[in-house]
């Protein structure tokens, strides 16, 4: 087991920082008509300590990181967040499920940031974090196309 004071996959915790994102332009969507994502971004803060008493990590693991993730989809005005994700260590990287069972994914470090990989459907909300609400969009893990995503670093003000 990895402690928090060891290196994590390779890379230092506290690597594990700051805004990751990535925006599509027309010609890519055009090109990946199946892509519901325009923009994904993920803001991730390095923290101490390990899970417990949490429903997701029954073996105590220590966790790395925070992540807030921040979507835009094809057709839409609206920016929608998922859930909370508390990260812990694995072979590759991150695991990085969500609060309220609204997903997870994982985070692999990439040459130019991290590449994101969505391992389960994810449950978006708006600003107002309803989570509930039948109309809200689910980005499906079963479609290529929102599955996996290269995020290089972005300034803070973009994961916002």
């Amino acid at each position: 087991m990895t402690s928090c004071a060891q290196r994590s996959s390779g890379v230092a915790k506290e690597a594990w920082n700051g805004c990751f994102r990535q925006a599509y332009d027309v010609a890519h969507l055009a090109a990946h008509p199946g892509q519901t994502v325009k923009s994904i971004a993920v803001l991730m803060t390095p923290v101490s300590g390990r899970r417990s008493n949490n429903d997701r990590w029954s073996n105590n693991e220590p966790w790395i990181a925070h992540a807030q993730l921040t979507i835009t989809l094809r057709g839409k005005k609206t920016k929608y967040y998922g859930c909370n994700a508390d990260c812990v260590a694995s072979a590759a990287g991150l695991v990085c499920p969500m609060e309220e069972d609204a997903g997870m994914f994982t985070l692999a470090r990439w040459a130019a940031g991290v590449k994101f990989v969505n391992a389960s459907d994810i449950r978006l909300s708006r600003a107002d974090g309803n989570f509930e609400a039948s109309n809200l969009p689910i980005v499906r893990a079963n479609n290529s196309e929102d599955r996996t995503f290269l995020l290089p670093p972005a300034p803070a003000a973009a994961c916002e």
